[in-house]
């Protein structure tokens, strides 16, 4: 058994300190993993509008995720057009100003992830990426003093929707596709990077205050321990953004 290693609590509150130990914890080399994750650009670049039309379409399949894209988006972006009722998710469409404001934040942040060259904790990445997080706590406000706020659970349900896509995307590139070949084992190593990455991102990154870095147990709110049923799996998204 190799010797146990000691992290102190109180370093987690600090951003690179928390991203070491998350990157030690999962084994994710910035020097492998991130290249790998960047390798994705010339498959997904062409994919992006597709892609993001999936994402808020899933998003607007349900009114407890829809909710949060009902308030005004963006100042320079007026969203209420009139006879606009911000309680009525049913409003919402891709074409919304809401949805385009927040649709082009995405496209953002995943050319950002994409292009990235620098994946060590110290990276101005991490911090871009913890900036995106403390957005969605409703802590920082986005235009006309309202806040965006998402429940963690729903940040983590997307990551985990996104990933799923993704393995569609991935996986169904033919192995003499693109520079050097889509073989399994890149394949794999390319999906098993991108996993590792979703988890560094949502524990390190998430914007909230580490209130339990010290070692006492959290409690969790309701909203977080909310019980979810299972429903039917949504088509891979490969079907909707390639080419037959």
């Amino acid at each position: 058994m190799s010797k146990i290693q000691h992290i102190n609590p109180s370093s987690l509150s600090h951003l690179p300190s928390r991203i070491h130990y998350l990157h030690s914890f999962l084994a994710f080399n910035p020097s492998i993993d991130g290249p790998l994750i960047t390798s994705l650009k010339p498959l997904l670049a062409p994919l992006l509008p597709n892609l993001l039309d999936a994402v808020y379409t899933q998003l607007l399949s349900y009114d407890i995720t829809a909710r949060s894209f009902l308030p005004a988006q963006a100042s320079n972006n007026p969203s209420q057009e009139p006879g606009f009722d911000e309680k009525d998710v049913a409003a919402l469409n891709l074409n919304h100003a809401n949805i385009i404001h927040r649709r082009d934040f995405l496209r953002a942040y995943l050319i950002r992830l994409l292009n990235n060259q620098d994946w060590n904790p110290q990276s101005r990445f991490w911090e871009y990426l913890d900036n995106v997080g403390v957005v969605h706590t409703g802590r920082k406000h986005t235009a006309k003093n309202n806040t965006l706020r998402v429940e963690y659970v729903h940040i983590a349900l997307l990551l985990g929707w996104l990933q799923d896509a993704l393995v569609g995307v991935v996986t169904s590139v033919k192995e003499d596709e693109g520079d050097g070949g889509w073989t399994m084992e890149r394949k794999i190593e390319v999906l098993r990077a991108l996993g590792k990455f979703w988890v560094v991102q949502i524990l390190g990154t998430s914007g909230k205050k580490k209130s339990n870095c010290n070692g006492t147990r959290h409690q969790p709110s309701s909203s977080h321990t909310s019980r979810f049923h299972s429903r039917p799996l949504q088509p891979n998204l490969r079907l909707l953004i390639l080419p037959a």
